[in-house]
């Protein structure tokens, strides 16, 4: 059952032998009110949830595949999260083409690109703020 809940030969060998250890240091306190067996297996279902709750913040990964059918492996890949470099580097280049771009503008220009692009207003409102007809 530990072995079970385990899924990991070695740690519930463990369990079980600090299950076992447990009883003994306890046994004045079992009252008789249900099985032995009963006990016993409550104290190891409880000791096998402490080592998972353990083992949750360090998020181990096992290195060698599963023997077990009911296992499932973890992939050994795991996927990197962060920007991809290349992309990075690509975007940063086009920003710095872009803001050269915008500053050999005139003025006005960049006046009415910041308002339009950057500042998302619709053309009519871009010429409106800048005093100009939507024509010019």
């Amino acid at each position: 059952m530990v072995q079970r809940m385990t899924r990991n030969r070695e740690d519930s060998e463990d369990v079980v032998q600090q299950s076992f250890q447990k009883a003994f240091v306890h046994l004045k306190d079992f009252q008789g009110e249900s099985l032995f067996s009963t006990w016993l297996t409550r104290i190891a279902i409880n000791e096998a949830l402490m080592l998972l709750r353990r083992k949750r913040g360090s998020r181990e990964v096992p290195m060698a595949e599963s023997t077990t059918e009911d296992e499932t492996a973890l992939p050994m890949d795991v996927p990197d999260s962060g920007p991809n470099p290349e992309d990075s580097c690509l975007r940063r280049e086009q920003e710095r083409i872009l803001s050269a771009a915008v500053n050999e503008l005139t003025p006005g220009m960049r006046e009415a690109i910041e308002l339009r692009e950057l500042g998302e207003l619709s053309t009519g409102e871009t010429a409106q703020v800048m005093g100009l007809s939507v024509g010019q």
